[in-house]
Formats: structure tokens, sequence, C-alpha cells
């Protein structure tokens, strides 16, 4: 969670573990101790070289309270 604004936020690794350059998008939802959706948000790698690593934040864009967990919903990759 930001502290600032309290927006629920991820943080993410994508490693690519295949042979070729590739773009990814990963879907995020933050989820309440119910398990009820609060926000959910995207993060894209551009052209990230075989066996390379991304470290990214991915935030939402709706303030939020108490626990929040991140669940990753789809990954998407395909050749640059």
């Amino acid at each position: 969670m930001d502290s600032a604004t309290s927006w629920p936020e991820a943080k993410i690794r994508i490693t690519n573990h295949s042979s070729k350059t590739s773009d990814y998008w990963v879907s995020i939802e933050f989820v309440d101790a119910n398990g009820e959706r609060v926000d959910d948000t995207v993060a894209t790698s551009d052209n990230l070289a075989a066996g390379e690593v991304a470290n990214m934040s991915a935030g939402g864009l709706e303030e939020a309270s108490g626990p929040i967990k991140c669940r990753i919903t789809d990954v998407d990759r395909w050749a640059s």
C-alpha cells in the first residue's frame, strides 16, 4: 500500500524464461480480507531479453484500507 495515497501497490518480478526477447502484460487484482476486489491494474515489460529479469511496481488508483492482497490474474507473453 502506498503510504501517501492509500492506493494498493504490488511489487512484481518478471523473468523471461524463453529463448527470445519478449513483451509481457501482467494483470493484477487487489482484494480485501473478504476476497472482494478493491482495484486492479496491469504491469508491462517490453523487449525483455532471454533470461533477463524486470522488477517493477504496479499500483491501483482507488483508496484502500485494511489488509490488501494482490493476485496475478493473467500473464500474456509474445515475442518482441
